[in-house]
């Protein structure tokens, strides 16, 4: 400790047992499964160099004579700083000098006036000589001496305030024992052992834990005032004189790595507090991020630029997680210098860091606030003794781009975050999403669950586009899926994979009639996986995602059925026969449709749906076409709001909305399967296949378009005039 002339005073560590060099568990620390396990690497890793070679085997018989030099407790640099600012406010110096001034201008009065002749002389000149004299003397002098008065209690608490620890002393190996013990503790989910350890490590390093109340207090108030002295010239430049002004470069860098070593621990220790492995409140919490960026920067060169990222990132997180919003700025000015350092670390910047250089990713952090307690989930996965608060950061992110991505596949153009400043309504919008949704599912290591949902909706992308040959790709992903989700209790994975498997079939279309039969035996199979589902969501209130995936089973089963009715309708009209659509066909489908009305309760704009696909099922039903027109005019009164089907004029004004993959597909159901006489109006189809292909072209969806084409070509040539 600090004694009260500010001199550092010289304690020797506390050896640890003899068994922890020879013990079972201190030889498995240096294996690659502990190294592996650990939530932020090995010390390698994180730019920290281990001479091991001389760490264990060195004798305690040479390293008996070696001490830890510890620095100034924190409690003396507030001394020093209400000393510094004492002499601001007070100007003692300044004082002092005004009266020395003052006596020696009465002296040399007294002296230079005692002769009558010089006396009448000096009597004209004597005011303002003087007066000029007094305050150059007062003014000037004072403030010298205040300014090298702070500019040596600056220096005192910033230069020479921090540890020397060397290399290869006992302090220095006495360091390493405890940091990687405490890390294979952490690894292993002993996170009291590992902050115990840490501690000890921090002691090792000369710089103790403050215990009591008071030093508590001082503590974290001289990490704020170091933090401001950072952001100002005076304290960036002391720093790098830190250890001192007169310090060879071999003996700075030494300074320089145990400030390094000192940020790391710092920081994980801040990391078990904001995950809820520690005592102490949110100020103890502050306190350690402060005190990791302070020492992180004051290391230099020495720091890697991904730990000082991740440091500055951490700091961010825990001003969202510990203040109110007014304080917010705070977290942005942070997060922007690490950006500043991931955006000029290039390819060298890890994975978990990366997905902050997009905006979307920068917007995401400053919009959301997170829990840090692992639990359970079915888009994605994570190690429960995970303790990193940025893989929680990392994985809430990864769920929100899976959950945009549903939204606009199966809700193009709405809002699903207040994040997300415009709404695409283009289709391939959402392969934009697939490249950032495979990098998070990387950065905490691989994710076969997350991996796999971004492959469900890279194959429903590509459905729409009619990119079938990049859809072919996935459709391996996709048939494998991962254990966990196989091991759980919802049905709705597996109710997604079986409506793939019939959409699938479908497509293909190899084996005639038989594969179409094939194809409506794995809707089936679908259909009761998906109204199990329903029953289990019951239980608790499905997030968006969820909801979102459930109608995206809902579409591949109602529109599979739907377009192999038409294949029957082609066959029908083709070879004069009998219709194809059976009775158990009809009410299957109507047991999907009361699945989407299930869902359309909870998202109400799938509402359209419902409508479109009741006008289906009667079609299907060969039902009266006048309700079936009125259906038809339900699942587009929500966009255009006129009494008619008939393109209007002013339908452009309010054409893209939501629900328009819905308008295009009503439309050409509408042309297609109505009967001529509810179409009588001059143009009327014509212009309905106008707007179909005008929605169809806006979204993206080029299959749909292109049977759009087809449609108009087979009606004949007046379908283009309107």
């Amino acid at each position: 400790m600090a004694n009260k002339s500010g001199q550092m005073d010289y304690i020797a560590v506390q050896t640890p047992p003899e068994s922890d060099t020879g013990s079972p568990i201190h030889s498995s620390i240096d294996s690659e499964e502990c190294h592996s396990e650990s939530p932020t690497g090995s010390p390698q890793d994180l730019g920290m160099d281990v001479d091991m070679s001389a760490s264990i085997k060195v004798e305690d018989s040479n390293l008996g004579n070696l001490a830890v030099a510890y620095g100034m407790l924190d409690r003396s640099r507030m001394v020093l700083c209400t000393i510094m600012m004492a002499l601001l406010v007070f100007n003692p110096f300044g004082l002092l000098v005004n009266t020395i001034g003052d006596d020696s201008s009465d002296f040399i009065r007294a002296e230079f006036t005692s002769d009558k002749h010089i006396r009448s002389i000096l009597e004209k000149n004597d005011d303002h000589a003087f007066q000029w004299r007094d305050w150059i003397f007062s003014s000037t002098t004072g403030w010298v001496v205040n300014a090298l008065a702070i500019f040596f209690c600056l220096a005192r608490v910033l230069v020479y305030g921090e540890p020397i620890v060397q290399t290869r002393s006992k302090s220095a190996i006495q360091f390493w024992r405890y940091y990687k013990q405490a890390d294979f503790d952490l690894s292993k989910g002993n996170y009291l052992k590992a902050v115990t350890g840490f501690r000890f490590a921090l002691d090792a390093n000369g710089r103790p834990l403050p215990t009591s109340r008071v030093d508590k207090g001082l503590s974290i108030t001289w990490q704020i005032v170091r933090q401001v002295l950072h952001r100002v010239w005076i304290g960036k430049w002391l720093s790098r004189f830190t250890g001192g002004f007169c310090l060879d470069a071999e003996r700075r860098i030494e300074v320089q790595k145990t400030s390094r070593d000192a940020a790391v621990i710092y920081h994980k220790l801040h990391q078990l507090h904001l995950c809820g492995h520690g005592n102490g409140g949110a100020i103890y919490g502050l306190r350690m991020a402060l005190t990791a960026v302070n020492m992180a920067e004051i290391s230099g060169d020495v720091m890697s630029s991904d730990m000082m990222a991740e440091i500055y990132v951490g700091l961010a997180l825990r001003v969202k997680a510990s203040f109110r919003s007014a304080f917010h700025f705070l977290a942005r000015y942070y997060l922007g210098r690490a950006r500043n350092i991931i955006m000029q670390g290039g390819s060298h910047v890890p994975v978990s860091l990366q997905w902050l250089r997009t905006p979307h990713g920068h917007r995401y952090f400053l919009a959301h606030n997170w829990i840090y307690v692992w639990s359970d989930s079915m888009f994605s996965s994570l190690s429960n003794t995970a303790v990193d608060p940025i893989c929680h950061v990392v994985r809430g992110f990864c769920e929100h781009i899976l959950e945009r991505a549903f939204h606009l596949l199966v809700l193009p153009g709405g809002h699903t975050d207040k994040c997300d400043q415009e709404a695409g309504v283009q289709t391939a919008d959402i392969l934009a999403y697939l490249p950032q949704l495979v990098q998070c599912s990387s950065a905490n290591g691989p994710d076969p669950v997350s991996q796999w949902w971004a492959s469900v909706v890279g194959v429903a992308t590509y459905w729409l586009l009619g990119e079938d040959e990049q859809a072919e790709e996935m459709y391996s992903r996709i048939e494998t899926l991962p254990k966990r989700l196989q091991d759980t209790e919802d049905p709705l994975p597996k109710a997604i994979l079986m409506a793939f498997k019939a959409r699938q079939a479908f497509l293909k279309r190899q084996q005639g009639i038989a594969g179409l039969k094939h194809s409506l035996k794995l809707c089936n199979r679908a259909g009761v996986l998906l109204r199990e589902n329903l029953n289990f969501s019951k239980l608790s209130q499905p997030n968006k995602t969820m909801q979102a995936a459930q109608l995206l089973v809902c579409d591949w089963l109602l529109n599979t059925r739907t377009d192999i009715w038409q294949e029957g309708v082609e066959y029908q009209r083709r070879f004069s026969s009998s219709s194809l659509t059976s009775a158990s066909q009809v009410e299957s489908f109507q047991k999907d449709l009361a699945c989407l009305r299930a869902v359309s309760q909870q998202l109400d704009c799938a509402t359209p749906r419902v409508f479109l696909h009741e006008a289906t099922l009667r079609m299907m039903a060969e039902a009266s076409p006048a309700r079936t027109q009125q259906l038809l005019e339900r699942s587009l009164r929500r966009r255009n709001h006129t009494p008619s089907i008939i393109c209007s004029k002013d339908s452009s004004e309010t054409l893209f909305n939501t629900g328009y993959r819905e308008h295009a597909t009503a439309l050409m159901l509408a042309c297609k399967h109505l009967p001529l006489p509810l179409l009588s109006s001059p143009g009327e189809r014509a212009g309905m296949l106008h707007e179909a292909a005008k929605v169809l072209e806006r979204l993206g969806d080029k299959k749909q378009l292109q049977e759009c084409h087809q449609l108009m070509m087979t009606l004949g040539s007046n379908v283009f005039k309107c």
